[in-house]
């Protein structure tokens, strides 16, 4: 979970979600090649200075999202392949389960009987509530939601 965290505090940074992007997508200049984005190049991008880039790359690269190579006196930067795998696969479980609980919300029936016809296809639309389907209520007594009418 610690690999996690640091990995999502790092990318939480506004500057170095510009630079994943510039790396996905570089402007080609006279310093960057097809395989990789000189440093210089990120400088004049964003706007920063170069210890301010160097920190940031360091900080990319030390959780893998990127690769740094020194050529002469320039260092090129690439994003990692696979890099972002332990991210997504960890995120993807949060949509996994938000789709299968919408799915579950989608074709549950009422078994209390306050439906004409037993069970309603978006959940229940209990016409004693008044309500119209699809509306999320409030219970007053509770005072959270309980579901769709």
């Amino acid at each position: 979970m610690d690999i996690l965290v640091s990995k999502l505090k790092t990318l939480a940074d506004p500057t170095r979600l510009a630079i994943l992007e510039f790396l996905r997508d570089p402007i080609q200049s006279c310093c960057s090649r097809e395989d990789g984005v000189c440093g210089c190049d990120l400088e004049s991008f964003l706007g920063l200075s170069q210890p301010t880039i160097s920190h940031h790359m360091k900080l990319l690269a030390r959780e893998g999202f990127v690769r740094a190579e020194k050529r002469g006196r320039w260092v090129y930067y690439d994003l990692h392949p696979n890099a972002f795998d332990v991210v997504i696969t960890y995120l993807g479980t949060f949509q996994q389960l938000a789709q299968q609980q919408a799915a579950a919300r989608q074709n549950a029936c009422c078994d209390d009987g306050c439906c004409d016809d037993g069970c309603c296809d978006d959940g229940c639309n209990c016409a004693r509530d008044g309500g119209s389907r699809g509306e999320v209520y409030i219970t007053p007594s509770v005072g959270r939601s309980t579901g769709r009418r």
